[in-house]
Parts: C-alpha cells; structure tokens; sequence
C-alpha cells in the first residue's frame, strides 16, 4: 500500500485515527510501541501536518506511534501494544471503494529482530488467557467468637463441709473483624475477576478472523494478536505477507 495524501480524504483519516488512539481498554496495562521511521512509513503525527488547521487541532498525543497506510481505496490505521502475555495490534479500516474488503489475519505476520516468527493467536484463545485469571471466590463462612459467663452458689455446714453448683452461659457472637475483611477482600477479587472477564470479552469480540468483511464505503475496527514469547529480540516487525510492505516497531519503556 502507498501512503495517503489525497487532502479530500483527511478527515475520514482523522476520524480513524482519533478512534485508534482511544481503543485499549484503560483497565488493561499495556505500552504501545513506536515504529521506526523510514521512507516507506507514514505516522499520524506527519498525516496532520498536511492536515488545514481545523483538523490539526484533533491530533492525538500518541500520533507519532499510529501508522497510516492506504491507497486510493483502502485506508488503514495500525497500532501495535505489548501487553503482558500478548501483542495487541489494532487496525481500523476505510473502505472507500465500490466493493467489499476481505482482511485475513494469516497475513500479517509478527516477526522479532532474529526474523524468527511469534505464533499468531485466535481471538479466542487470547480471551482465554484472561479468563484462566478468573479467581473462585470461596463463598462466606462466619467466624465466631465465643463468650461465657459463670455464676458459682454454695452452702458452707456446720460440720465444715462445703457444697457449690456452677452455672455457665455461653453466648455466641460473629467476628465482626473478620466479616469486614472477609467483605473486602471479596469486593477486591470480585472487581479484579470483572476486569478480567471485560478484557476477555473485549480481546474476543473485537478480534479479527479469516475472511473478516468491511464492506463498501464503511469502516471497520478490529485487532489482531500474538502471544508474547519470554525470549523475543526487538525490535517486533510487523510484515503484510501479501505485498511484502513492513514496519519495525520499537518499545519506548
């Protein structure tokens, strides 16, 4: 693909890319890397700087890491985040053309500096590695404490014989320390466990799939994901097989 600069198409552009840079969900930790620039790669940050004044004015801060590629038909805005377990690239897509578009993860490929390759996952197999997070909050069983009250009565004989009785009353009262950070903790797994089903669902519902379909004059927002390796070497190369077209991205931690 070449790089957009058709001035009549900026604010469909820009519209895509103020949607990009906004997708991740905040309750996830992440980073986003920033490609290497070369002559072949065009950033949102230069994409506004051809920009009229009025659509400058909604450039996003992390414009520098969003890539724009496009031709005369298809314009695409890629951003690519390292999670902890997974790489997360987002793409939303225009098609200006008169027919539908077919995206196919398969061809996009991830590759670390050694060229060696990081298997590409399905999006359902990445929401799983979220919901396998997923804590069994044991249900509540009170703790007690117990408090017991004694009454002694006895007779002294003249004799110097002496005879008593005792009589004792438990009672039994919950631990209300225990109730209370038996109440937080659940609160805290509970919030925890709710983060990770949301992150689950949003990694499945959002993810690309072979023969994925943006048809005709629509936009369509979709991600695609790898699984981190413990022993990759940046910086991460992102290759479309179909054309050979390739970005480098670096981590900026």
């Amino acid at each position: 693909m070449k790089i957009i600069k058709k001035n009549c198409l900026f604010l469909s552009i820009a519209l895509i890319i103020s949607f990009s840079s906004a997708c991740v969900s905040g309750s996830l930790k992440f980073h986003q890397l920033s490609p290497i620039k070369t002559e072949a790669v065009t950033t949102a940050q230069e994409f506004y700087a051809q920009a009229e004044p009025s659509i400058k004015k909604q450039v996003p801060p992390n414009a520098q890491d969003i890539v724009i590629l496009g031709d005369d038909k298809i314009f695409m805005s890629l951003s690519l985040y390292e999670l902890k377990d997974i790489f997360w690239l987002e793409i939303y897509i225009y098609n200006d053309g008169d027919d539908s578009f077919v995206i196919n993860p398969s061809d996009l490929i991830l590759l670390d500096e050694n060229r060696s390759g990081i298997r590409r996952l399905e999006p359902h197999d990445a929401a799983n590695i979220y919901l396998a997070r997923v804590s069994l909050i044991p249900p509540y069983q009170p703790k007690y404490e117990y408090e017991v009250q004694s009454t002694t009565t006895g007779y002294l004989y003249s004799s110097g014989y002496y005879t008593a009785q005792t009589q004792s009353t438990i009672t039994q009262k919950e631990d209300p320390y225990y109730a209370i950070g038996y109440s937080i903790g659940a609160a805290i797994e509970a919030s925890e466990n709710k983060k990770l089903t949301d992150i689950a669902s949003r990694i499945y519902w959002g993810g690309y799939v072979e023969n994925s379909t943006i048809p005709s004059k629509t936009g369509g927002y979709g991600n695609i994901y790898w699984i981190k390796r413990t022993n990759w070497i940046p910086p991460i190369i992102l290759r479309f097989a179909s054309s050979g077209y390739e970005v480098k991205f670096l981590s900026k931690k």
